[in-house]
């Protein structure tokens, strides 16, 4: 017999919503997994093991996820865990053109939120494994000022108080990181982090 639950077991027993005789059957067989958000690593094996899965079931060949795509769903928290990514991976599948890649634009299209949402902070050393100090920090930093752009609807001064910069250290920043004043539409955001994401790849693949 297998039990599965997403509670906090000792605690429930403290709380007397779980009887500790019926605990202290299964206690010594007990494993804790982490949230996905913890473990970004085994993302990519993951989405592999369920693209292969649901291509065998609705008996349709894709080429596989793309780099970036690849990337952008390890960067993501999945907050519905395991169960979450696979239904993810079976919406891409079902959508997937046969015989074509499953790309950021059917991510976009399938689930928006995925490239909407800030990257998972934990999975920045699996984007940023081969880059060196530099360049992982300029990354970074470029991804923050993007996301915060987004979070204010484009605001420039909004997006500057909220990382309490002064008005000329964030212009020089924004330039610097070659982020534009000018897109302040979300959507424009949103296309611009998916060109970060795509960025780190290449000088990943050079």
């Amino acid at each position: 017999m297998i039990l599965a639950t997403n509670r906090d077991l000792d605690e429930a027993v403290r709380a007397g919503t779980l009887r500790p005789d019926f605990y202290d059957r299964f206690r010594t067989l007990a494993l804790r997994l982490l949230p996905l958000r913890e473990r970004s690593w085994d993302i990519p094996i993951l989405v592999e093991h369920f693209r292969r899965h649901y291509e065998r079931k609705h008996r349709k060949r894709t080429l596989g996820f793309t780099p970036e795509a690849l990337r952008t769903l390890a960067s993501f928290s999945w907050p519905g865990n395991v169960r979450d990514l696979a239904r993810a991976c079976a919406l891409f599948v079902i959508h997937a053109q046969p015989g074509a890649p499953i790309d950021l634009a059917l991510i976009q299209r399938c689930l928006p939120e995925i490239l909407q949402e800030s990257p998972n902070p934990k999975a920045g050393p699996l984007l940023w494994a081969d880059l060196s100090f530099r360049d992982a920090t300029r990354q970074f930093e470029r991804e923050l000022l993007l996301a915060r752009l987004e979070r204010h609807g484009g605001s420039v001064k909004a997006a500057r108080e909220s990382l309490e910069l002064s008005k000329a250290t964030f212009h020089r920043y924004m330039k610097g990181l070659g982020v534009s004043a000018g897109g302040s539409r979300t959507e424009d955001l949103i296309a611009e982090r998916c060109s970060s994401r795509l960025t780190v790849i290449q000088a990943q693949d050079r």
